[in-house]
Formats: C-alpha cells, sequence, structure tokens
C-alpha cells in the first residue's frame, strides 16, 4: 500500500519523464465573421458566427469557455451548424420567439405545480428485490 508521500514522488518522477506539452498551446481563432457574442456566466459564452466549410457556408452557433487559466477561449462541443436552407424557418421560429418573450407573463402560483413541466407520467417506484431465501429481510435476525 502506497503512502500520501510515495504517491507524490512517483507522481513527479512520472512528469518527469513525459514530453513537454507542444508549443503554442494557443487557444484557436474563432473562423468566420462573429455576429453575436452572449455572455453566459463568467466564463462562458455564445457565439453566433458566419463561417465557411470547403465552399458551403452556415450560420455557427458554438458555446466558448474561458480556459481554468484565464489563457484564452476554447470552442466546446455544445453547438450547432445552420444551413442556409434553413435559415428561413430559423428566422420564423425567431421571430415568434421574440413575439411570445414580449408577451406579458401571469405569475405562478407557488405550490406543486412550480416546478418544471413534465411531459410524462414518473415511473412508477420498483417493489423491492426478493431475497435468495425467499423469506422476507430483517437487519435483526440472524441467518
Amino acid at each position: 500500500m502506497s503512502t500520501t508521500n510515495d504517491l507524490r514522488g512517483r507522481a513527479a518522477r512520472l512528469r518527469g519523464q513525459l514530453p513537454s506539452p507542444p508549443e503554442g498551446g494557443h487557444p484557436p481563432e474563432d473562423t468566420g465573421q462573429r455576429l453575436a457574442t452572449c455572455p453566459r456566466g463568467k466564463d462562458e459564452e455564445l457565439r453566433i458566427s458566419w463561417c465557411e466549410y470547403e465552399g458551403n457556408p452556415y450560420l455557427n452557433l458554438r458555446i466558448w469557455k474561458c480556459d481554468r487559466f484565464q489563457r484564452g477561449w476554447w470552442p466546446d462541443r455544445r453547438g450547432i451548424a445552420i444551413r442556409v436552407r434553413e435559415l428561413p424557418d430559423l428566422a420564423e421560429a425567431l421571430a415568434a420567439a421574440l413575439d411570445l418573450a414580449a408577451e406579458p407573463r401571469a405569475p405562478r402560483p407557488p405550490g406543486p405545480g412550480s416546478g418544471p413541466r413534465r411531459d410524462r407520467p414518473a415511473s412508477p417506484a420498483l417493489p423491492p428485490p426478493a431475497r435468495a431465501g425467499g423469506g422476507e429481510f430483517s437487519e435483526f435476525s440472524e441467518s
């Protein structure tokens, strides 16, 4: 069994054997023409850019995160590319969303229905598993 100091020593030896990190570990540049940046907390933002891939233009919506050392922004896996042929439908949906957001909303009364809406009923509770011996379980009985 290793002690804490032993593990730290082994970790230090392994670090010394590893190759140096590649030079230029700089964050990638945001390609394309940035149309908007929407902050989403202190270390995350939504970037909306007009981009091109192999001659095909598209609208890119992607989350970018600031690295833990605050040295730069990196693209996250969360994002979507909107094809040009999808833009009219997206524009209509955004217009409808803006209309809905502008409508006055009545405050919801607090209570059991004030949480997130569920489209499906909750799954029923499963019965307790049967014991191999078939009898009832008791933590106080001797088996």
